[in-house]
């Protein structure tokens, strides 16, 4: 999987910079670890049911990007594989994970790139192909569907924000949850795009949600651009 750092492209479509979700700073009190922030993302990144061998295998990235990973300064990173930049903290994790779709026995393939700052913010971009003979006729059910996902992952978690709506064509939603009993925040947009699904999200510990948390996400998702076909 060939992947760099990049310039910015002038072949591209813009969905970022026209957008932000709405923000509500939440503090909480319970600081958390890498394995927390993993358990969140494990439905984001999994389109579907997923089990405790998912969350294990998310977890252990996520774990390596915070030992190994942490960047300091965000650099334009470029998916030839993906056909996406986004700006990240650092050169991201690059995993691939196969997922079946529970119908006729459908798999999915999801490429996560994920990374994370120095105070171990986690940054991640999903883009999940779904196979020939999977329905995505209804894009807004489909996006719904993994937030619900996300939401249900872990006992506590609680939907604060949800919107869905059409740019540049794209079908899009941006989604909050929050989980005070584990201090976790998160802020997520997801697109759909054809048969591809791209997912952004962005996770905080709670310690991290005053240090400018809101600028950084807004940072992220407007820097993401897909490439021209």
């Amino acid at each position: 999987m060939e992947e760099k750092k990049a310039q910015p492209n002038p072949k591209k479509t813009v969905l970022g910079s026209k957008l932000k979700v709405q923000v509500k700073i939440k503090v909480v009190s319970i600081v958390i670890g890498a394995v927390g922030i993993a358990a969140l993302i494990v439905f984001v990144v999994y389109p579907s049911n997923s089990d405790s061998s998912s969350s294990t295998v998310v977890a252990t990235v996520i774990d390596d990007v915070m030992d190994t990973s942490r960047g300091t300064e965000w650099t334009l990173f470029q998916s030839t594989t993906d056909s996406f930049e986004v700006l990240m903290p650092g050169e991201p994790v690059i995993d691939r994970q196969e997922q079946d779709l529970g119908s006729g026995n459908i798999a999915a393939i999801a490429n996560q790139y994920i990374a994370a700052d120095e105070n171990s913010n986690a940054f991640i971009v999903t883009v999940t192909h779904y196979p020939e003979g999977y329905d995505v006729s209804d894009a807004e059910t489909i996006l719904k569907k993994s937030v619900q996902n996300a939401v249900n992952s872990i006992v506590d978690n609680e939907l604060t924000y949800s919107k869905g709506y059409i740019e540049e064509k794209y079908a899009m939603l941006d989604a909050e949850i929050n989980n005070d009993m584990q201090g976790i925040y998160s802020l997520q947009r997801l697109i759909l795009v054809d048969r591809t699904q791209y997912t952004l999200l962005a996770a905080f510990d709670a310690n991290n949600l005053n240090n400018g948390a809101e600028v950084l996400y807004n940072n992220f998702i407007d820097s993401f651009e897909l490439m021209v076909q």
